[in-house]
């Protein structure tokens, strides 16, 4: 059980260089596949923002008049 420790300070502990995250895992009470998860979970936080700041453009009256010009396909 963890008691006094998050998952953060285990998991920074489990894996750190040179440590082993099953003898860590054992001192804490937990199991290997719990920190793992925790790992797992952590990484995939990291990778995924919840926000992802956006701009949007707006084309000249040129450019809208033509846009189709994009989607034609050309013949060689």
């Amino acid at each position: 059980m963890v008691v006094g420790r998050s998952c953060a300070q285990i998991l920074a502990e489990a894996f750190a260089p040179g440590a082993v995250a099953s003898e860590v895992a054992r001192r804490f009470e937990v199991s290997t596949g719990r920190t793992y998860t925790w790992r797992r979970q952590a990484l995939v936080q990291q990778a995924e923002p919840d926000f992802v700041p956006t701009s949007l453009l707006t084309l000249p009256a040129v450019m809208r008049s033509s846009w189709p010009w994009q989607w034609t396909a050309r013949t060689a």
